[in-house]
């Protein structure tokens, strides 16, 4: 896959990820050149989405922080449990993350965020007898 068309699925899929639908899988993508010999090439772009189960944080876990407390950093997120998995929010609590981690001294603080995707399933079920 070429750095181009991967660039096009992260583009085409921030949108769902930034309404909750962070499991939206790219089911077709067509690029289509409308005119070659242009200086500059316009392109058609035409994908089909599947954009999955709306996603809600289940939990924040914080590994190997050693300068400030997990309370602190987890308030740092604009998110609590049951909310859905919105991907500005989990940006800005990672900005926010390094400001606090700059604030105590460490300048070169990287933070790399993980996600892993647990699917549960609710149904109520009624039983009613004659």
């Amino acid at each position: 896959m070429t750095i181009a068309k991967t660039y096009l699925q992260e583009v085409i899929l921030a949108p769902f990820q930034y309404r909750g639908y962070f499991t939206a899988v790219i089911q077709k993508l067509d690029i289509k050149v409308l005119d070659p010999l242009a200086s500059w090439k316009p392109a058609r772009l035409e994908a089909q989405v599947t954009e999955g189960p709306l996603c809600r944080l289940s939990t924040i876990e914080f590994t190997e922080n050693h300068a400030v407390d997990s309370d602190a950093l987890g308030a740092k997120f604009p998110m609590k449990k049951g909310d859905s998995f919105k991907r500005a929010k989990i940006a800005g609590g990672l900005e926010a993350m390094q400001k606090l981690y700059r604030s105590h001294g460490f300048l070169d603080s990287i933070f790399t965020p993980g996600h892993e995707a647990r699917f549960e399933l609710h149904r109520e079920v009624t039983h009613q007898s004659g």
